[in-house]
Formats: structure tokens, C-alpha cells, sequence
């Protein structure tokens, strides 16, 4: 999934290209972004989950023309070398790194693929945006940008204070933090991780609050699939028991598995997050992250210029159709013309 490649991508790097061996340019030009034509390393509680050793990274027919892929690292992929953009997304120039594939300076690509969420939880800052918003800038009149959803999750403690134990020193954060009275939490309980949500969207960011939240929902619903009535109280604004149930739904079909025993076991590892990895409670994270902020999502594609469709633009594969990678959602927008 290349998430130490994409990591680096943000940072500022010397740009190289590697060229394909005898290419001729076409017409139809697609970016990928966080690709060097290979498998990257994934978490090994979901590589087994999501078909990584299976599928495939090289993309030689994956969409059609011509396909360049950036990286901060080279090519890996085995085989005859292919069209490759070794640098820096936001720093290097793309019309002068396509002239050196043999691409006019004015081609612009019909399509770009962020095949990992570049978000970064080691510097806490939102830098999707940045990336995205270069992609917008890049892209064709018309062009498609396509993103694979499998975001960072950011865990945050229950109060503005015990939030910020262990986070690194920020100054984007600190200025947002000066700007919070001391006792907000208390009055708006999650109000930290909602602001952060809402200037990185493409993270999930997560109190503790609303992990207990959502422990207690699945408790209820274990009561009602007893036939009992049982309702909860909410503490955490970003609470969303509705897209909670929806993850339920897509779990209990990814793994084969009754409601009922995916609310069983759910329970059991929603909260342990500091103490072990599930794969269970990863793959809820992820389809959770698209349902409840979908529409954070949505407003700041709009914002930046994209044509949005919430729901043709949000779409889940039991396998991705570009990489065969399992149990994928895609968030496709396009440009306009």
C-alpha cells in the first residue's frame, strides 16, 4: 500500500524520472500517484484481507494509454521499466517531468489515481489537501481524479488536554488550540476531533469518547438482536450510529458472518486500539470513516473545484477494479469542462 513511500511523497525530495523502454505517448495519459510498480508493504492483520500478495501494482492495463506512476521512491516492479516519476508530488513540475518521458509540455493527464490516502499522521497536518488540490490544478478540463479510502486514523483522548498527551508539537494545531476556551470541551464534547476532521477530512479522526460511543451502540444492538429495548446517550458530536450500522452491514458480507456475531465481536475490540491491532476493528474504522464523514468529504471536493455526486461518487468494490485489491471503496469526481 506504499504508506511509507506516500509519506515521503509529501515531503520535499529531488525529482527524478525513470522512462519506459521504447514509449510512445498517447493520447489518454493516467498519474498514479504512491506507485513505483510493485506491492508495497500493508498491515499483515489486513493483507490477508484485502488479497495484497494477489494483486497487481504494475497497472499495464489498467486504464487505457499511457500510465506514469510517482513516487518518492524508484521503480520496483519487475520486468520491462515503465513510465516513472521518481519525486516529490508537490514540489516537482509535471509538465517538464512528462517532456522527459517524451509527452508534450502541454499534456495534462485525463485521470489521476491516488492509489494510497497520502495523509500523514506523523506530522499532524492535512496534507491530502495540498496533494489534492495539485491534482486539480494538473488535471485536464474533464479529468477524473480517483482515490482508494483506506485512511489514516488518528486516536484522539477524551478532552482537549489529554488529547494533546503524545501528539507532536504543531503549530498549525497549537493555533487552533489557542483559540479554545479551556472549559469547551466539557460544553461540546468532541469538539477537537471534529475541528480536526474538518481541516483534514481524508483522516479519521476519532476521539475516546466517540470509541465509547460507539461500544455502547453495539451493546444496544446486541440487547435488540435479543429481542430487548435499550437505548444510549451519546456523548461525542461525531457520534453517527447510522453509518455505524452500515459498517456493520458491509462487515457482516465482507466476512461471511451474521450481524449478530460482527456486533459480538466488534464490541470486544472497538476500544482497545492503544493495546492491539484487529483486523476486524481496521476494516470497521475504514467503512466508518466514509459513511460519517462523507459528507465533510464531499463539501471539501466541492470546495476545491471537483464535481461531486455523493452517490455516484463514493463507491465500494468487492474488488478494486485497477489494482484487484479486496473490499475497496472509491471516491471518484471529475473537473469540469
Amino acid at each position: 500500500m506504499f504508506r511509507l513511500s506516500l509519506l515521503l511523497l509529501i515531503c520535499l525530495a529531488p525529482s527524478s524520472v525513470i522512462g519506459a523502454e521504447g514509449a510512445t505517448p498517447s493520447k489518454d495519459l493516467t498519474l498514479i500517484l504512491g506507485n513505483v510498480r510493485a506491492a508495497g508493504a500493508t498491515d499483515p492483520s489486513l493483507a490477508e484481507l484485502v488479497g495484497q500478495s494477489s494483486a497487481s501494482f504494475e497497472h499495464r492495463k489498467s486504464f487505457p494509454g499511457d500510465t506514469v506512476s510517482v513516487d518518492v521512491a524508484p521503480q520496483r516492479g519487475s520486468g520491462k521499466k515503465q513510465p516513472h516519476i521518481q519525486g516529490d508530488w508537490l514540489a516537482l513540475d509535471l509538465s517538464q517531468e512528462l517532456s522527459k518521458l517524451g509527452f508534450s509540455k502541454e499534456k495534462q493527464p485525463q485521470r489521476i489515481f491516488f492509489e494510497w490516502f497520502p495523509s500523514c499522521r506523523l506530522q499532524f497536518q492535512p496534507l491530502l489537501l495540498p496533494a489534492i488540490k495539485k491534482a486539480f490544478v494538473e488535471l485536464a478540463p474533464g479529468g477524473e481524479l480517483i482515490i482508494e479510502n483506506m485512511p489514516y486514523v488518528v486516536s484522539l483522548r477524551g478532552t482537549i488536554y489529554e488529547a494533546m498527551t503524545g501528539v507532536p508539537d504543531s503549530d498549525f494545531f497549537g493555533k487552533i488550540l489557542s483559540k479554545l476556551p479551556n472549559k469547551l470541551e466539557e460544553c461540546y464534547p468532541g469538539i477537537l476531533s471534529h475541528r480536526w476532521q474538518l481541516l483534514d477530512p481524508f483522516t479519521l479522526h476519532i476521539s475516546g469518547r466517540e470509541r465509547v460511543d460507539l461500544q455502547q451502540h453495539l451493546q444496544v444492538r446486541m440487547l435488540q438482536f435479543e429481542g430487548q429495548e435499550a437505548t444510549t446517550i451519546f456523548s461525542d458530536k461525531q457520534t453517527n450510529v447510522r453509518a455505524a450500522d452500515q459498517a456493520i452491514h458491509e462487515l457482516s458480507t465482507i466476512f461471511k458472518k451474521k450481524e449478530s456475531e460482527i456486533v459480538a465481536a466488534l464490541s470486544k475490540v472497538i476500544t482497545t486500539v492503544e493495546k492491539e491491532k484487529d483486523k476486524l476493528r481496521i476494516m470497521f474504522e475504514y467503512l466508518y470513516h466514509l459513511h460519517a464523514r462523507k459528507r465533510i468529504i464531499s463539501t471539501t471536493l466541492t470546495d476545491i473545484g471537483f464535481e461531486v455526486d455523493e452517490e455516484a461518487s463514493f463507491q465500494f468494490f468487492p474488488e478494486n477494479p485497477y489494482n484487484k485489491r479486496k473490499h475497496a471503496w472509491l471516491i471518484k469526481v471529475h473537473k469540469p469542462k
